[in-house]
């Protein structure tokens, strides 16, 4: 009966150490990602060049009105990147799933959207 408690109580403690593992591991976002999205049935397409640095990254964000620069956070698969174009804050918040992103573009506060991507190999 001892044996079988103290078995529980080693596979618990792994349980959680392996989980606090798992949970705190931000995902990569480094690398180009090819965006698509739409709004107001419109779809652009822009570009982020981001470089991750532990679970905040900076990059470059490309668009239609020019080249910005951004930053943004990550924390496991949910991220936030943020660009300053002209003034105006371009949000994107989403989740990484592998090569691939998707989630809700605000842009300035003006129009909103679903957005997908895809990072180029």
């Amino acid at each position: 009966m001892k044996k079988m408690r103290w078995s529980i109580v080693f596979l618990s403690v792994m349980t959680f150490l392996v989980s606090t593992v798992f949970l705190s591991y931000a995902a990569d976002l480094s690398g180009t990602w090819n965006v698509k999205v739409e709004i107001s049935g419109t779809t652009g397409t822009p570009v982020f060049i981001l470089k991750e640095e532990g679970d905040k990254f900076v990059g470059t964000y490309k668009s239609q009105w020019g080249e910005f620069s951004c930053e943004g956070t990550v924390k496991g698969n949910d991220f936030e990147i943020v660009a300053d174009v002209g003034g105006n804050k371009f949000v994107y918040k989403g989740k990484l799933d592998g090569d691939k992103m998707s989630g809700e573009a605000n842009l300035g506060g003006q129009a909103s959207g679903p957005f997908t991507g895809e990072r180029e190999k």
